[in-house]
């Protein structure tokens, strides 16, 4: 997705939401700020707008290409899964680095 077209769909929903709950967003730091972005798109789902969700859905195919309930940061492995993942010979090295 172009630039020109991430801050339209921006732009757009916070036309819509500005209207509709009053509420006024930052356009270029929602193409700029997952996180933000994010949260605004959260806010805008919880609206029964058939209009405002259009634009939602398209704004996330275009930018945040993972489903909602899908994080976007995962987290670290955990030391458990980085011992089965280790080879058979380091394994317990590695486990017993951890006592």
């Amino acid at each position: 997705m172009l630039d020109s077209e991430k801050y339209a769909l921006a732009a757009r929903l916070h036309v819509h939401l500005r209207r509709k709950l009053g509420r006024i967003t930052d356009v270029e730091w929602m193409v700029k700020n997952a996180e933000y972005a994010n949260e605004i798109l959260r806010l805008a789902r919880q609206q029964q707008d058939s209009e405002i969700t259009g634009l939602v859905d398209r704004y996330e195919a275009g930018l945040l290409p993972q489903s909602p309930q899908t994080p976007r940061f995962a987290a670290p492995p955990s030391a458990a899964t980085k011992a089965v993942a280790a080879p058979a010979d380091t394994a317990g090295r590695y486990v017993d680095s951890l006592r």
